[in-house]
């Protein structure tokens, strides 16, 4: 009945970055499918692994980790500390306890960067 001529359409290219799909994967599971620590701006061997931190003793260190859990409770005096517990970037446990002192002067913040 009617003849028209058949449109073409270009589709932009559309950039697509690996922060893209664990973000999408964060909305969809709660959580990364990929390796956290290769989407860090940071680089991991920068950082002290958890492995190591037994040969610094004393002195201030800066570590990367992924939080894996947090838990707030209360001391005998009803002052607040966190025990939080991290993943290196080689897959060790990282367990540090914020005193009441350090947890409320130095709260957890959203990075997974800690100094």
């Amino acid at each position: 009945m009617f003849r028209e001529q058949p449109q073409n359409f270009s589709l932009p290219v559309l950039a697509q970055h690996p922060l893209d799909d664990a973000l999408d994967e964060i909305e969809i599971f709660g959580f990364p499918l990929c390796n956290i620590f290769e989407l860090v701006d940071a680089v991991p061997a920068d950082f002290l692994q958890a492995a190591e931190l037994y040969r610094h003793a004393g002195e201030q260190v800066s570590v990367l980790g992924w939080l894996v859990t947090s838990k707030a409770v209360n001391t005998i005096t009803r002052q607040t500390m966190h025990f939080h517990t991290f993943l290196d970037s080689h897959g060790d446990w990282l367990d540090v306890i914020f005193f009441p002192e350090t947890s409320g002067n130095f709260p957890l913040q959203e990075k997974a960067v800690m100094r």
